[in-house]
């Protein structure tokens, strides 16, 4: 048997050690291991919920400034949009990638990147052909339908106000687009307008690139501070023995005209003024003329020269005409509804 002095000592020994353990769960580093031990207890999560996590790791957010996140492929989108002509990446991947994001109906990214490519130049002829059918059904979808997208920074919604006319509404909202664009886009019977209504905007100005090598005729959507988007391409009747002046040139202001009279020029055959319905009268049944006027040194003087519709189908697609630059009946009054006065350019290439 233990002693009185035996028995005291071992109950001294034993507090001095609870003592000491109770210092050390109170230290830094025993609260860490215990939390470490207690992190460690807890249940495992589940497959999905470990797929999320490390997807979430491997794409690390951002915040975009308005309390959102960005993804890396949204990085990816607006570090192409920040680039002037989307350095860093080649064209053939800015096609891939445009496709890639039309299936998954982001089609405003999609434009962007996809009008990138094909500005670049640098696609395979298929590639380039690709991205113009799909660029022109994404300008029907984001800019000519009456669907408003938010991350479209060529259209947003406007609440008509009293007073308001449509024809007037280009104006004061600076838009630089032909009134009539607007009431197609709307589906409006007529300039007829409501304050209260909600009608969709488009920020223009368009222009035009006529090459006449291949005869054809691009349109393009490109406003300062934005970037330049390819719209559609179609097939130009041009004149004959290279008779179809190149350079710059503007929309004349107050020149787009319905059904104007007609003044043959010189080597016609023709004299005189010519009405629409003669059969002789050169814009043909849809009588729609979009004169133009030169902003280079050496076409300034030029005079009667312009886009029109013809009487003479046959000859889209050939160097026929007396010079003027002539288009079918669809494709003009596509033409007619985007060319703005003063504000739309005509580049004619050799």
């Amino acid at each position: 048997m233990r002693s009185p002095q035996q028995r005291l000592l071992m109950i001294i020994g034993g507090t001095a050690v609870l003592v000491l353990a109770v210092l050390v769960l109170l230290s830094p580093v025993g609260k860490k291991k215990t939390e470490h031990d207690q992190q460690h207890a807890q249940p495992n999560i589940t497959d999905s919920q470990d797929n999320a996590a490390d997807q979430q790791a491997t794409k690390p957010a951002q915040p975009t400034g308005d309390g959102e996140q960005k993804t890396g492929e949204d990085q990816e989108i607006a570090s192409l949009r920040a680039s002037p002509e989307g350095e860093g990446m080649a064209a053939g991947e800015l096609y891939a990638l445009g496709v890639k994001l039309t299936g998954e109906n982001k089609l405003v990214q999609a434009r962007s990147v996809l009008s990138r490519a094909l500005l670049s130049g640098r696609l395979s002829a298929a590639e380039a052909n690709d991205a113009q059918t799909r660029l022109a059904d994404l300008a029907n979808e984001t800019l000519f339908s009456s669907r408003v997208y938010d991350d479209d920074p060529y259209t947003f919604r406007y609440v008509v106000q009293p007073g308001d006319m449509l024809a007037k509404l280009e104006v004061r909202l600076q838009l630089h687009v032909p009134h009539i664009l607007l009431r197609e886009i709307n589906g409006l019977k007529n300039d007829t307008i409501y304050a209260g209504q909600t009608l969709k905007m488009v920020r223009g100005p368009f222009h035009a690139v006529v090459d006449k090598s291949d005869l054809t005729m691009d349109i393009y959507l490109h406003r300062e501070g934005l970037e330049k988007l390819f719209i559609a391409r179609m097939p130009v009747g041009l004149g004959k023995d290279n008779g179809t002046p190149s350079g710059m040139w503007q929309v004349e202001l107050g020149g787009k005209a319905v059904k104007p009279p007609w003044y043959p020029p010189p080597g016609s055959g023709l004299n005189g003024r010519i009405e629409y319905g003669d059969p002789n009268y050169a814009f043909g049944e849809k009588g729609l003329w979009i004169p133009l006027v030169g902003l280079d040194e050496d076409n300034k003087s030029f005079r009667g020269y312009g886009i029109h519709s013809t009487n003479k189908p046959e000859t889209i697609g050939r160097t026929a005409s007396l010079g003027c630059i002539r288009l079918r009946d669809e494709n003009i009054e596509v033409v007619f509804a985007l060319l703005y006065e003063k504000w739309s350019t005509v580049e004619v290439r050799p």
